[in-house]
């Protein structure tokens, strides 16, 4: 395949903030597993560059996704992916691999607050997240075993 624009997998980038890439693999998981919407921790992601527009070779892809880590398709309750959002931002601003990657999920948060207690508010497809609805959300597997959510 190929990519009009870069795509930044550069640490700094995806291990604090939202990523285009980070967006882009999300939004294929959820979208291929017709999921409510998907997590995926930034740690997954690798190779430290962007990558420049064009051909997407399978280097590319080995390098930037060098664990062989299935996804996974879990029905949770709403408590359960706003607790794995909050584990996800609880050691802002450190350059740690919990940070979200997120698809058809949006959050705010507040680093100043203590950890546990960061997340402002969460939405999944555009409503807010009830914490005793079951949502069925796409991850890594080593999400999906409790890791770094």
């Amino acid at each position: 395949g190929w990519t009009a624009m870069p795509l930044d997998a550069r640490f700094s980038t995806v291990r604090i903030k939202e990523s285009n890439l980070g967006n882009f693999v999300c939004d294929v998981m959820r979208r291929y597993h017709n999921a409510d919407c998907t997590i995926m921790a930034s740690g997954t992601i690798r190779g430290d560059q962007v990558y420049p527009p064009g051909v997407v070779r399978i280097k590319d892809i080995t390098t930037c996704f060098p664990f062989e880590d299935p996804v996974v398709c879990l029905r949770v309750k709403g408590q359960a992916i706003w607790d794995a959002l909050e584990n996800g931002v609880s050691t802002y601003p450190a350059l740690e691999g919990r940070f979200p990657q997120v698809s058809n999920i949006v959050f705010e948060f507040d680093p100043s607050r203590e950890p546990g207690k960061r997340l402002n508010f969460m939405q999944i497809g555009g409503r807010p997240c009830n914490p005793e609805d079951v949502y069925v959300l796409v991850t890594r597997g080593y999400m999906g075993r409790g890791k770094d959510g």
